[in-house]
């Protein structure tokens, strides 16, 4: 059996800003659904909002990426070293 899931703060608000932002992964959607079921959809607006996901801690290579996120290609180097 492995270990339990542990979803950190940074975890649960980065979850929620790239749902609000990849809208074309359904099930990242239902994450976020239950993520604000379970935390508050004000937390959920907050830490999915532009402007206020920085006091959630949402992880700052998320937030580069997904602005540098080229929609015509839909390809990104964000994730490469």
């Amino acid at each position: 059996m492995g270990s339990p899931l542990i979803l950190t703060p940074q975890a649960v608000s980065s979850l929620i800003y790239a749902a609000a932002r990849v809208t074309d992964l359904p099930e990242l959607a239902a994450i976020k659904t239950l993520l604000a079921s379970k935390f508050g959809k004000e937390y959920a607006a907050e830490a999915g909002s532009e402007h206020l996901c920085r006091k959630w801690h949402v992880n700052d290579n998320l937030i580069r990426c997904v602005v540098s996120f080229d929609q015509t290609s839909r390809q990104t180097t964000c994730f490469r070293h």
